[in-house]
């Protein structure tokens, strides 16, 4: 009864990441050659800012769909060998290749349940191996410990939601078939409104898998690649509780196995207007504290964010 709490149902185990690493939102466009100093905007959210223009207007490069996985992939060793027969043959002209994570490397991810005692279990297991060839390959220390709660979604200004997909989605409709949306109806219930896709950013991908437990692949699933995005409308205003609980429960069929996991907004890469908004603010933060580094205060009116800003320092 405990491994079917821990591993089928009760605890998410969401997707493993390299430090540094995300999936992009499949929303955001950004210029298909190098922008230049003048560009305004070097990429574009889709989701949040609606319409962009099809070339960059300062230099004229095309915007394109970013690419899903943001950073450096891990570094995997190859090995090709010659397939060998049941009977212990080498089989002629038929070669098959391994690929090993090579060793030392850290990936995080989140584990959520809604008993911390299924938490403080599995801190306790010490090293697993995973992947295959476990006899030889694949042992891995696990560090399990209290972090930051999920992302929730994101609430835009005209009070719709976008929903971001860290892992792949796996979602049918009411007839069981594969869809590309999360079902209205699975919508409604976990956001306690009426609410519908009203548009999306996606790709289409096959996820599989392996039951280590009973030694047989998973079924393999057409699913929505991770960085897949979804703008979505509510009849009603949703509180941010209900959101941070959706964030915990994610979207879709196999949640448990990291399924349907939801993602921050992204992180765009900076234009020329948002460079000067930041020299601005540094530049007003150096003369808020200027008395700190020795200047005199010019203003009096400048009096009340310094001490605000010592306050918060204290």
């Amino acid at each position: 009864t405990e491994f079917l709490r821990l591993f089928e149902g009760e605890v998410r185990f969401g997707p493993l990441l390299r430090p540094g690493t995300e999936f992009t939102s499949l929303a955001v466009v950004t210029h298909k050659y190098q922008a230049e100093e003048s560009c305004a905007e070097v990429e574009y959210d889709r989701a949040v800012t609606g319409e962009v223009p099809v070339r960059c207007p300062d230099c004229g490069s095309p915007l394109e769909q970013v690419k899903a996985l943001r950073g450096d992939r891990p570094p995997v060793r190859r090995r090709t060998s010659v397939s060998i027969s049941e009977s212990g043959v080498a089989i002629s002209g038929v070669l098959f290749t391994r690929e090993t994570l090579q060793a030392g490397q850290a990936f995080r991810g989140t584990l959520t349940a809604p008993d911390p005692a299924l938490l403080a279990i599995l801190a306790g297991l010490g090293p697993v191996r995973v992947g295959g060839r476990r006899t030889t390959h694949g042992l891995a220390e696990v560090d399990i410990r209290e972090g930051a709660p999920p992302p929730m979604p994101q609430r835009r200004d005209d009070g719709m939601l976008v929903l971001r997909l860290r892992s792949p989605g796996i979602f049918t409709d009411s007839r069981g078939r594969p869809s590309r949306d999360p079902d209205p109806s699975e919508l409604t219930e976990v956001l306690g409104t009426p609410a519908r896709v009203v548009r999306r950013w996606t790709r289409w991908q096959q996820a599989g898998g392996w039951h280590v437990a009973s030694g047989l692949p998973k079924p393999s699933e057409l699913a929505v690649a991770a960085g897949s995005t979804y703008l979505i409308s509510a009849e009603r205003t949703v509180a941010d509780p209900v959101l941070a609980k959706l964030a915990q429960r994610g979207l879709g069929l196999r949640r448990h196995e990291g399924f349907g996991d939801l993602a921050p907004p992204p992180a765009l890469k900076p234009g020329r207007r948002a460079k000067d908004t930041e020299t601005r603010r540094l530049r007003d933060l150096m003369d808020k504290v200027a008395p700190l580094r020795g200047f005199p205060i010019r203003f009096p009116g400048q009096w009340a964010p310094l001490l605000a800003l010592m306050t918060a320092h204290a």
